[in-house]
């Protein structure tokens, strides 16, 4: 499936990748993984599935930061 971020991990700095997905319907949310400065942050982006699952293309209007809830590294 065709995916479009609206050019998101170009222009986003400090993007690392896309860490999650969730589906409501059409709609998908997506949290971003990057690092700013020296610590860690995540954002979240909404965007459509277009008829008979043709693509998904995110709206780079809908990004928002999330607030980290912990002090904790990124650590696997």
């Amino acid at each position: 499936m065709p995916f479009f971020d609206g050019g998101i991990s170009t222009q986003l700095p400090g993007f690392e990748g896309f860490e999650a997905i969730v589906t409501l319907g059409d709609t998908v949310f997506l949290v971003i993984e990057g690092k700013i400065n020296t610590g860690r942050t995540a954002f979240l982006i909404s965007g459509k599935i277009r008829a008979g699952l043709s693509e998904i293309r995110l709206d780079p209007t809908s990004l928002v930061e999330l607030e980290p809830k912990t002090g904790f590294h990124n650590i696997s």
